[in-house]
C-alpha cells in the first residue's frame, strides 16, 4: 500500500553530473581546493575538519568556525566549536551540541535544538527531536513532523539513502518507505524487526514472515527470492545479493539478472557499480552487462558515479568507464587515490598530489 503525503515532501534525485571540485591537504598541512583545473589555498592553517560536497567544501578552520567555498570564495557560515559535518552533494547539516542546522545552498538554518538521532542526505533530513518526541523530516524549508512518537523510541530503526528514507514504527510496528513524496507500507514488524538496507531509489529488506528478500524500487515492490540471501548490498538505484546456491545476482532498473552462476570471491556495491573479484579477475556489472576490466584483481581501487580507479600491475593509475579504460597517471610512483564523482586525487611520494579530471593530469 501507499499513502501519498500532502505535507510530506521529497525533491527527485538530481541527474548524475561530474564533479568539478576537490580539496585536500598539501605537503604543509594547509587546505587547497581544486576548482575546474586551477588550485588556490583557502586555509594556510591545517583545518579541524573538511569534506566536499557536490561543486562545494565545507571545513571547520582551526578556531572551530564553520565555512564554505564555492565558485572561488569562502564563506563563514557558523562560529561555533565542536560541531560534527554532515556534507552531500546538496544539502551540508552541522550539528553544534544538541542543535541540528541545515544549509541549503542559500542559507543556514536551525532545524531543532534538542536533537537526537539524525540523518543528512542529498535531498532530505530527517531527525528525532527528545524534547517534543517527535520524528521529523524537511525538504525545501519545509519541516514536517514524520511520526509522533508519544513514547520513547518511536522509530526502532532507521536508514536512508540520497532521496530516501526508510524505518520502522516502534509504536505500529510498521516498515515504511518515504520516497519522493509517498509513504509505501512495506511490512508488518514483529519482535524480531527487520533486516534491511537503504540507497538512493532502492530498499532491499527481509520478509518477518517469510524470511524471504524483496525489495523496494521507484514506487514498485518485487520478490527477488523466497528464501533469504548468504549477503546482500544497495546502492544507487541499484542492488546485489548472493542467493542461496551463491549466485551473484543484480537488481537494476526494475530488471534481475545474473552476473555470475558461481559465488565470487568478493562483491561491492559502489554507487551504480557492482564491482566483482572472479577467479582472481576484476569484474563489473553494468547497464544490464557484465564488463571483464581487468584479468587480474587490483591491489588498491575504488568506485564512484559510474567509474573504475584502480592500480594497474605495472604501477600506473587506470580509470574504467562505460565500458573503456584509459591511463589515469602514467607515473608509477602513486601512494594511494581517492575517487570522488568522476574527479580522482592522486596522492604522491612527499604528499605531492595530482588531479586527475576530464581526461587531464593536474599538478599544483
Amino acid at each position: 500500500m501507499r499513502t501519498p503525503l500532502l505535507a510530506l515532501l521529497v525533491v527527485v534525485a538530481a541527474p548524475l553530473a561530474a564533479q568539478d571540485v576537490t580539496a585536500f591537504l598539501d605537503y604543509r598541512d594547509r587546505l587547497v581546493v581544486f576548482d575546474r583545473g586551477s588550485f588556490s589555498v583557502v586555509e594556510g592553517v591545517r583545518p579541524a575538519a573538511y569534506q566536499v560536497g557536490g561543486n562545494y567544501v565545507a571545513y571547520l578552520n582551526a578556531i572551530g568556525d564553520l565555512k564554505r567555498h564555492a565558485n572561488g570564495r569562502s564563506t563563514t557560515l557558523d562560529r561555533s566549536t565542536g560541531a560534527q559535518l554532515a556534507v552531500t552533494d546538496h544539502l551540508l547539516g552541522v550539528k553544534v551540541a544538541t542543535a541540528l542546522k541545515l544549509h541549503d545552498g542559500r542559507e543556514l538554518r536551525t532545524l531543532c535544538i534538542n536533537t537526537g538521532p539524525y540523518v543528512v542526505e542529498d535531498s532530505l533530513a530527517a531527525w528525532v527531536d527528545e524534547a517534543q518526541r517527535t520524528i521529523h523530516i524537511w525538504y525545501d524549508g519545509r519541516d514536517e513532523v514524520l511520526a509522533d512518537g508519544l513514547a520513547i523510541g518511536a522509530v526502532q530503526d532507521w536508514k536512508s539513502g540520497d532521496n530516501l528514507l526508510a524505518w520502522v514504527s516502534t509504536i505500529e510496528r510498521r516498515f515504511r518507505i518515504f520516497h519522493r513524496g509517498v509513504v509505501y507500507d512495506a511490512a508488518d514488524v514483529y519482535d524480531a524487526g527487520i533486516d534491511f538496507q537503504a540507497g538512493a531509489d532502492v530498499v532491499l529488506y527481509l520478509d518477518p514472515q517469510g524470511n524471504g528478500l524483496k525489495a523496494f524500487h521507484k514506487g514498485n515492490f518485487y520478490d527477488l527470492d523466497p528464501i533469504a540471501p548468504q549477503r546482500y548490498a544497495v546502492g544507487k538505484g541499484i542492488a546485489a545479493w548472493l542467493d542461496r546456491t551463491g549466485a551473484l545476482k543484480v537488481l537494476e532498473d526494475g530488471q534481475i539478472y545474473t552476473a555470475t552462476d558461481f559465488a565470487p570471491t568478493e562483491f561491492h556495491v559502489r554507487d551504480s557499480l557492482v564491482v566483482f573479484r572472479d577467479q582472481d579477475m576484476l569484474k563489473v556489472f553494468q547497464a544490464g552487462r557484465v564488463h571483464e576490466v581487468e584479468r587480474y584483481w587490483p591491489e588498491r581501487w575504488d568506485a564512484s558515479w559510474g567509474m573504475l580507479a584502480y592500480t594497474a600491475v605495472d604501477g600506473t593509475v587506470r580509470v574504467w568507464r562505460k565500458g573503456r579504460g584509459e591511463v589515469a597517471l602514467r607515473e608509477r610512483t602513486a601512494t594511494g587515490f581517492n575517487l570522488q564523482r568522476g574527479i580522482l586525487t592522486i596522492t604522491m611520494p612527499l604528499n605531492a598530489v595530482r588531479i586527475w579530471w576530464k581526461g587531464r593530469v593536474y599538478t599544483q
